[in-house]
């Protein structure tokens, strides 16, 4: 039972910090097309604003459509990368919840009173108690789902006319503060999850 617990334990923490390292990656890697974005939304706006009706090259016949569409393609290339990422963060989700899944079954399937589950229940100076490290287990898994929910819903909100709306996505990308996903009482421990140090503790 001691080696399994500690299995699933190193099997999902090991994995969390894999997948912090992947999603960093990932929301920095769009940082580019959603400056792109926000670029191609404000001349968007300027092609078909009146500021520019008396131009020379509005006098060009079906220039600003020609224009706008050629935009609109430049927009709908940077869209396809970043719904990409999106999807990409979908899966590391799935991945680290079927690894909590993981763990909440073996733990159900121990018996702490067993004398060889003492240190794990307990905890040592190097490790945090078994009830503690499930609930950082539990917090950091709520933390990216919570995470992915707002950085879809800024992207569905996204509108190729509004610049804010981009400025919101790239936001909802930058987020990185472990507070938005838990209530007031998981507060200090998301902190330490966050800078969990894996190979100290297992």
């Amino acid at each position: 039972m001691e080696k399994d617990m500690l299995k699933a334990l190193v099997g999902f923490y090991s994995g969390l910090q894999t997948i912090q390292g992947k999603w960093a990656e990932r929301c920095e890697s769009v940082r580019d097309s959603l400056q792109g974005l926000q670029n191609f939304s404000e001349q968007l706006g300027h092609v078909f604003s009146k500021e520019i009706d008396n131009a020379e090259i509005c006098g060009i016949e079906n220039m600003r459509e020609k224009l706008a569409f050629k935009i609109d393609l430049r927009m709908e290339e940077e869209i396809s990368r970043i719904r990409g990422t999106i999807q990409s963060l979908g899966e590391l989700n799935q991945e680290l919840k079927n690894k909590l899944i993981h763990l909440e079954k073996v733990r159900s399937g121990v018996f702490v009173n067993d004398p060889s589950m003492k240190e794990i229940v307990q905890g040592t100076p190097s490790r945090p108690r078994l009830n503690l490290l499930l609930e950082w287990a539990i917090d950091a898994q709520h933390y990216y789902q919570q995470r992915y929910t707002e950085i879809n819903e800024s992207f569905k909100a996204i509108d190729k006319g509004k610049r804010e709306t981009f400025v919101e996505l790239m936001e909802a990308f930058q987020r990185n503060t472990w507070l938005h996903a838990v209530s007031g009482k998981r507060k200090n421990s998301m902190r330490s999850v966050k800078t969990l140090p894996i190979n100290v503790y297992f």
